[in-house]
């Protein structure tokens, strides 16, 4: 007869092979000989908390731990369970059980800085992950998880150096992969994004994170109907995830599905253990849908309390109203959002000025240009300052920045670049997004009719000459390079262009959309850098497209434009009568529903004609 060891060893070459219904047997019979013990009963509870059964993961840890066996990994574990039911405090007490007892236990540490990466404190997650890696050096899961530490802040090009250096050592390695997919989607490259992360998650189908980050790469290369499996699935295994339900609800939206998303999102909210973590996420759906009004009548009990919230909680509440007040079109209490203990303006903000030398103005790594270029417009102006301002950001929004200013612009994510770089001995940092909180910021709303982005002279001089022999009204356009966003077919024929010229101001990947488009310039193949493109829209009657870096720099020249949303509109295109708020001279047009762009467009067709005429029959134009 087999001993229990021996039986123990099958089982551990049948998960190492990935046959987990054959290990659960072999320790489902090793604990009907021996029920106590422990290394089958985490075992089961491992694969059935993989399966989705997360009652029967919990009743067998917590029979184990009313034992008063209580051991490292088993709470480990117990923590990973808890986190999955959406309770967070219980998974931070056991895993702090768990390092009490082994003070560097891989699982537990892992868990405990990944929440601490969830909740954006990366000072305290850096520390932790060090001494983690130099205990365990040649952990792939530690790897992996500085790969994510390295990405959150915004250090994107160490944090790819280090994963392609990992993945050359452990090939085999889904954690690292998909690290390294989730480096690569923040940069936006969705597509390479997908391949790591379909990997990662056929070597690991059970693993949430894995199948909700490939959801997400799937919905942003326009593959929604692959997203929906994988995010369906994802929400049956796991039907208490709520950022599994989210991400669901995102996709559904996307499809134009709204209404049906949200009544199946609203009994899951109310059956959540965690109430407040519930609000923060149907808050979220709500405006995902286009409803930033419900998100904030979801967020107005407890907003009063914002000060007194959780440390976890408060930064994502105030995250969430911000971008609702901004896309009701209330700027002015922006600063109610602000004022965390963590805060630079938190019981100082009468104090912070933005002239002085000592003051340094920071990016944040998770600030996407397309939110960069209407923030820009609450900086000084540069003949108000003794010395440029100082800007630390990461290094693919360094062109973007200097379009709007003399900066000294300091690469974050490029440490050797600008080594050389003296920061103020007394430096004040100041997030970039606060500043929308200082006294007054948003009261004056001539603010927002100024133009405030720049065009050099010598870019001004070469494209008015380039563009000299041009006839007609010159109507620039640019669209997205792939699906689910707007391509160049989507509305090339749709809008009346008859008398003008048009010209691309597409740059980058798009750019190939415009074979056998003889009839549009492609003034994009001639950029050098963002000034370029801010030089040819000046010369330009009017810009259309998508939520656009175009578009967003059209509108900070103030220069006319029409910009073509779905009815979720981000916080910085909302309007009055059309009329962009940040962007007067930009008009919004908004499609009447969520849906593919070529049966969404031809219904507002008639009204964006309406108004292309109207701006060029406009004599300033």
């Amino acid at each position: 007869m087999l001993t229990i060891e021996e039986r123990l060893e099958a089982a551990r070459v049948h998960l190492e092979e990935r046959r987990h219904e054959n290990a659960a047997l072999i320790f489902e019979s090793i604990l009907d000989a021996a029920p106590h013990n422990l290394s089958a009963t985490t075992g089961l509870a491992a694969l059935k908390m993989a399966e989705g059964d997360l009652d029967t993961a919990e009743q067998l840890l917590t029979s184990a731990l009313s034992r008063g066996q209580i051991e490292a990994d088993l709470l480990a574990l117990a923590a990973k369970v808890a986190l999955l039911r959406g309770n967070k405090e219980k998974a931070l007490e056991f895993a702090d059980k768990a390092l009490s007892l082994e003070d560097m236990h891989v699982d537990a540490s892992l868990l405990r800085i990944n929440l601490l990466l969830q909740d954006g404190k990366l000072r305290e997650a850096e520390p932790a992950l060090q001494r983690l890696c130099k205990a365990h050096p040649d952990n792939p899961s530690a790897a992996a998880m500085s790969v994510m530490l390295l990405t959150e802040m915004g250090d994107f090009r160490q944090a790819l150096d280090l994963a392609q250096d990992s993945l050359t050592k452990t090939s085999n390695s889904e954690e690292i992969e998909a690290a390294m997919g989730h480096c690569l989607s923040r940069l936006g490259d969705h597509e390479k994004a997908l391949g790591y992360l379909e990997s990662a998650h056929l070597k690991d189908p059970t693993n949430p994170l894995y199948a909700l980050s490939l959801a997400k790469s799937l919905l942003e290369t326009g593959q929604t109907t692959e997203a929906l499996r994988v995010a369906k699935r994802a929400t049956v295994r796991f039907p208490e995830l709520l950022p599994a339900w989210l991400i669901y609800v995102e996709i559904m939206i996307r499809r134009g599905e709204t209404m049906t998303a949200l009544r199946e999102f609203t009994p899951v909210v109310q059956r959540a253990q965690d109430r407040l973590d519930a609000s923060l996420h149907l808050a979220q759906a709500y405006r995902l849908a286009g409803y930033p009004e419900k998100s904030l009548e979801v967020l107005k009990p407890i907003l009063a309390q914002l000060a007194k919230l959780p440390q976890d909680k408060a930064p994502k509440l105030a995250a969430i109203a911000r971008e609702c007040f901004l896309a009701t079109g209330h700027p002015e209490r922006v600063g109610e959002t602000f004022g965390l203990e963590d805060d630079p303006l938190a019981g100082k903000s009468e104090a912070v000025d933005l002239l002085s030398e000592d003051l340094v103005i920071v990016i944040p790594p998770d600030q996407s240009n397309l939110e960069l270029v209407p923030l820009m417009r609450f900086l000084p102006k540069a003949d108000k300052r003794s010395v440029p301002l100082k800007i630390i950001g990461p290094s693919t929004s360094r062109q973007l920045a200097h379009v709007f200013g003399a900066f000294n612009y300091l690469s974050g994510d490029l440490a050797a670049e600008d080594a050389d770089a003296d920061l103020p001995k007394e430096a004040r940092f100041l997030p970039l997004p606060l500043v929308m909180g200082l006294p007054g910021a948003v009261d004056a709303r001539n603010l927002f009719s100024e133009p405030y982005a720049k065009v050099l002279p010598d870019r001004k001089t070469t494209w008015r000459r380039s563009l000299a022999d041009i006839c007609g009204p010159r109507v620039a356009m640019c669209w997205d390079s792939s699906r689910p966003g707007m391509l160049l077919q989507d509305f090339r024929h749709l809008f009346q262009f008859s008398g003008c010229s048009l010209v691309s101001a597409t740059w980058d990947a798009a750019r190939k959309q415009l074979q056998n488009e003889d009839e549009i310039i492609d003034a994009g193949a001639h950029f050098r850098d963002m000034h370029d493109l801010a030089a040819l829209l000046n010369e330009c009657d009017i810009i259309i497209g998508p939520d656009s870096i175009p578009l967003h720099i059209a509108g900070s020249l103030g220069k006319p434009g029409i910009v073509l949303l779905n009815p979720a509109h981000p916080w910085y295109w909302h309007s009055v009568d059309r009329l962009s708020t940040w962007y007067p001279s930009i008009r919004v047009i908004k499609t009447k529903r969520f849906g593919h762009w070529m049966e969404t467009l031809p219904e507002v067709t008639a009204e964006v004609n309406q108004v292309i005429q109207g701006i060029l029959a406009t004599p300033s134009s």
